[in-house]
């Protein structure tokens, strides 16, 4: 009887010490590095809470399908994303399909938003700070994110970026962007308001003979042609 009464008391003692390990190991799994070539420049961790927090500094690793984002086993568990200051990129595919996803933090200081980082997810808004350069090519498409103002400094924005954003109704464009390439806004149908940096009023005031050609916006938001895109660019630049 003793034997096996100490038999047991072994068995719980090692089943308790075991606990913290368990613990830790999750905790572990949550958590690890995201930095440019597999480095550990650029950490994440998830909280019990759903925040997956990106910290560190520069660019983070390359990827090439959203399969192979570290954190893909969790892609249900995330609520909200905080990225810190100091992290410059949002790699490829980051967020995408991530439809728990609601609520996103950008710090000051990234620079690229690349293709499809948040496709997918439900974020209605999103405040992009004036420290971005670029955004991908279908980095916001098919989320209900409703407004959307592109910071000064944005140069360029990728073909479909907002793609099926069905929810956005207005969008403000700076005169920092050069590029817009084909269908950033393609399939937004309810996209009523675009405003369009000061250089295009300046023009108008300074030139009121001259013409400004106005392009609608709504469900009419497909690729144009490159004569079209050519002939645009020949009337800009006379």
């Amino acid at each position: 009887m003793k034997k096996k009464l100490i038999a047991w008391l072994l068995v719980i003692c090692m089943a308790i010490s075991l606990l913290p390990a368990a613990a830790l190991a999750d905790t572990a799994a949550k958590s690890g590095t995201c930095g440019e070539n597999s480095g550990d420049n650029v950490v994440w961790a998830l909280d019990d809470n759903g925040t997956l927090t990106i910290s560190g500094n520069g660019r983070m690793m390359y990827v090439s399908d959203k399969s192979r984002v570290p954190w893909a086993s969790y892609i249900k568990d995330i609520k909200s994303v905080v990225v810190e200051e100091g992290v410059e990129t949002l790699c490829d595919y980051a967020f995408k399909d991530c439809s728990n996803l609601k609520s996103v933090k950008l710090a000051n200081g990234l620079k690229h938003i690349l293709d499809c980082a948040f496709a997918g997810t439900a974020i209605e808004s999103v405040v992009l700070p004036n420290s971005l350069q670029s955004i991908g090519m279908y980095a916001f498409s098919s989320t209900p994110i409703k407004s959307i103002n592109l910071p000064n400094g944005l140069t360029h924005v990728g073909s479909y970026s907002f793609e099926n954003c069905l929810g956005l109704t207005s969008v403000v464009i700076p005169d920092s962007v050069e590029y817009m390439f084909e269908g950033a806004f393609y399939g937004c149908k309810n996209l009523k308001s675009a405003t369009i940096g000061k250089k295009v009023a300046a023009y108008q005031a300074a030139n009121p003979d001259k013409s400004i050609i106005r392009l609608g916006i709504g469900d009419v938001t497909q690729p144009l042609a490159p004569a079209i895109i050519d002939s645009l660019h020949s009337a800009v630049d006379e």
